[in-house]
């Protein structure tokens, strides 16, 4: 599986070329300050994409409700008077896909059919050898009568063992062929090295089977992150497209002016 690695970079506090933290002349320079807090924030979204491809499945039982049983994961439904538990047991460990991570442990979802809300149980839950531990609920589409999971609201505090946390919120498209899309998002992304991010996103588009990357093939991403020089906060917007998928490429802009390209380090088959 591809999977990025952060590379820091450390301006030692001087004022020089590339370490202005959005400042100088039209274009923008790319600060190294800046090109950490886009390296850490598409570490952590790595990861929330790998979280939320749990709930996959959920989605799949949703729309057929024969997907029970056996497979990855082992799918179980239990109704009962006004909701319904729908548990995804990864067992030991097994993958969606060959070129993805493996998840062991069990995701439990129980929404209520009156409110449209549901409470999300993780139990054990490691994927990619990472443990994820927290707390997390849906809001589901649409009323009574007509909730769906496509389209649902996934609100969590979680944290990645060794890697950071990530809490807020994100509103979830599916496609027919599962690719998710962040429609809108609202995270705070907090490595355990690196600067610490308040990002939204903007139709962030993430096909993992057919990529073999949680990262976004297509949409946008504003960071907002610590400025390097001044105090203060710089914004970051950042766009993907299927060179990100390529070869990590990503355009960027700061503050408002074009800063041209940025490649993610560390990516790797």
């Amino acid at each position: 599986m591809r999977r990025i690695v952060a590379i820091w970079a450390v301006c030692g506090g001087l004022w020089l070329p590339g370490c202005g933290g959005g400042g100088g002349s039209d274009p923008a320079t790319l600060a190294d300050s800046d090109r950490a807090a886009i390296n850490s924030s598409a570490t952590m979204l790595d990861l929330y994409g790998q979280f939320l491809s749990t709930f996959a499945p959920v989605v799949d039982v949703a729309l057929n409700e024969t997907r029970q049983g056996g497979g990855c994961p082992a799918v179980s439904v239990d109704r009962g008077t006004g909701q319904v538990t729908i548990t995804l047991d990864y067992g030991t460990g097994c993958s969606h896909s060959a070129d993805l991570p493996t998840i062991a442990g069990s995701v439990a979802v129980t929404a209520n059919l009156t409110t449209g809300t549901a409470a999300v149980a993780l139990s054990n839950l490691t994927i990619g050898g990472v443990a994820v531990t927290g707390t997390a609920s849906l809001q589901l589409a649409g009323t009574v009568g007509s909730y769906s999971f496509d389209g649902m609201t996934v609100t969590g505090n979680l944290a990645f063992a060794g890697e950071g946390t990530v809490s807020g919120s994100a509103t979830l498209d599916f496609t027919p062929e599962r690719a998710v899309i962040l429609t809108t998002g609202q995270l705070a992304l907090t490595p355990v090295e690196g600067p610490t991010t308040t990002v939204t996103a903007d139709d962030l588009v993430m096909d993992p089977l057919n990529n073999g990357s949680f990262l976004p093939e297509a949409g946008t991403l504003t960071i907002v992150a610590p400025a390097s020089v001044g105090g203060g906060t710089v914004t970051l917007v950042v766009t993907f497209s299927a060179d990100t998928i390529e070869d990590g490429t990503v355009t960027v802009t700061v503050n408002g002016r074009p800063a041209g390209t940025h490649q993610l380090p560390g990516l790797t088959d």
